[in-house]
């Protein structure tokens, strides 16, 4: 099984994450969500990618008001 894996630090953020929500794109659809159900200063995943052929996976973290406050592109190859 092939995964991307991710490392989020949530220390500066007054609800300490809980309510946020990390989405994962590929070609401008969804293919992993996961919601921040505890507050905490960080937390780590991996996501399945081996369904995905080589391209570009859009991460995106959204607050709990759904605005987007981090996003990073990943190179699967």
């Amino acid at each position: 099984e092939r995964s991307l894996r991710y490392s989020l630090l949530l220390k500066d953020l007054g609800s300490g994450g809980k309510g946020y929500k990390l989405v994962a794109t590929y070609n401008r659809q969804p293919v992993f969500t996961s919601s921040i159900t505890k507050p905490g200063s960080g937390i780590t995943g991996s996501i399945d990618i081996s369904n995905l052929p080589p391209g570009l996976v859009q991460l995106t973290l959204f607050d709990e008001k759904a605005v987007p406050v981090s996003e990073r592109l990943c190179f699967i190859h």
